[in-house]
């Protein structure tokens, strides 16, 4: 029982100290503040997808396109030349 109650008087005595109040430093919350709130140096852009896709698909329809024209072209020629 004794060591009961020496074991409580020791926990509340570092309850005791543990809840003391911290002297604030003005000049640490003011440096957190400043960096919790200006803008980062660096950002992080996110993949636009879409964009990709896009460009993929206009650059193969514009492949067919030029295929298409130069197809038209020589199959005129040839037809000239034969006739």
């Amino acid at each position: 029982m004794k060591e009961d109650n020496q074991l409580i008087n020791l926990l509340e005595k570092k309850l005791d100290t543990a809840l003391l109040p911290v002297d604030i430093e003005e000049k640490y919350v003011d440096q957190l503040r400043f960096r919790l709130f200006k803008a980062p140096l660096i950002t992080v852009e996110k993949d636009n997808y879409l964009l990709i896709v896009s460009l993929i698909c206009l650059s193969f329809i514009t492949g067919l396109i030029f295929v298409f024209i130069l197809s038209r072209m020589f199959s005129s020629n040839r037809k000239r030349i034969a006739s």
